[in-house]
């Protein structure tokens, strides 16, 4: 879910009107689950999106990363940005939290910490 997209500058809207929406929540997102009957996924993010951005160092036993660009998503991450995942560890199932926290590292965190 975003509160804009290219698709939104495309059709003329200019940025600052798109800044100006409000923030959709979890539960626009779960209205959106519930009641529209095209999509096939829902996925959300917080803190990826245009504006102020969660940037931490990760760390696995004695390394760890430069400060990198942490933020939430949902089960449906893969699938929202058809970015590949590759497997290790723990999946992202829609029981994951049963596991505990699971992390998605892009490749350049996932080649230093292991």
């Amino acid at each position: 879910m975003q509160r804009f997209d290219f698709a939104s500058f495309a059709g003329g809207t200019e940025l600052r009107s798109c800044c100006e929406r409000p923030n959709l929540t979890v539960s626009d997102a779960r209205a959106l689950e519930e009641q529209a009957t095209t999509l096939q996924y829902v996925d959300l993010e917080l803190g990826a999106g245009i504006g102020q951005r969660t940037m931490r160092r990760v760390f696995y036993r004695d390394l760890k990363t430069k400060n990198i660009l942490v933020f939430g998503s949902s089960e449906f991450f893969a699938e929202g940005t058809r970015i590949p995942i590759l497997p290790a560890g723990s999946s992202m199932a829609p029981n994951y939290s049963i596991a505990g926290n699971v992390a998605v590292l892009g490749n350049t965190a996932h080649k230093l910490l292991f």
